[in-house]
Parts: C-alpha cells; sequence; structure tokens
C-alpha cells in the first residue's frame, strides 16, 4: 500500500471488518484499530509515498499488528505538551498495547509492531 494519508483510513476499515469477522468485541476492535491508525500514521510520516506492508494475526490469546516500511528511522516515543497536536501516537499504542516495538524485516525494512491481548464479546 502507498505510504499516504488516505491509506491509515483504509486499513482501519480493513482491519474492523476483519476483526468483526473475528467476533473481537467491540471495545477491543476500537482500541486495535487506533493502534493501528496510529502505527500507520508514523509510517506515513517517515516514508511518504513509498510503499509500506500491513499484516494482523492472531498468535497465542493475542492480536498482532506489524507495519513495515523503507526509513531506517526508529519510531520514538515522546512527552507531548499539553498544547501540542502531534506525538502522542506511541503513547496511546504504549496504554493499548500489552507491549510493542520495531525490529528490522528480512526483506530491509522496519517493522513496527504491537501486540494486543485478545478479548471477545
Amino acid at each position: 500500500m502507498l505510504a499516504v494519508p488516505a491509506s491509515v483510513g483504509v486499513l482501519r476499515d480493513l482491519a474492523e471488518r476483519r476483526l468483526a469477522r473475528w467476533g473481537a468485541a467491540r471495545e477491543f476492535i476500537d482500541d486495535a484499530t487506533l493502534v493501528l491508525s496510529e502505527l500507520v500514521t508514523n509510517s506515513v510520516d517517515a516514508c511518504r509515498g513509498t510503499g509500506l506492508l500491513f499484516a494482523m494475526y492472531a498468535q497465542s490469546g493475542t492480536l498482532v499488528i506489524e507495519v513495515h516500511d523503507t526509513s531506517p528511522e526508529r519510531p520514538v516515543q515522546r512527552a507531548a505538551g499539553e498544547h501540542d497536536i502531534r506525538g502522542r501516537g506511541l503513547t496511546i499504542v504504549g496504554a493499548l498495547a500489552e507491549s510493542w516495538g520495531v525490529r528490522q524485516s528480512e526483506n530491509g525494512r522496519k517493522c513496527t509492531w504491537a501486540r494486543l491481548t485478545v478479548s471477545t464479546p
């Protein structure tokens, strides 16, 4: 998928439909799609106009969300000020996810991932 702002909404909608088909609880879907939105937004900001890859899968009672992009820069969690309109994304991810991190992929891309404990209705 192309790393452009419109991709955030497209991937969020795709993930929401997939999680609903899997029988996930509404609150879990909301949390997962917010985490996804923040990770994709970071990738779009880091490498706008290039390609990004997205994966979402269940593994041992958790949902894993991965966003792969071409930027060598690792995302950094910042302390946003009260009036800042940016800089809260990874803080949100950290609050909602069981864990998150960054690794280099086999194909030379960077992968930012988050793991959420699965909940069902």
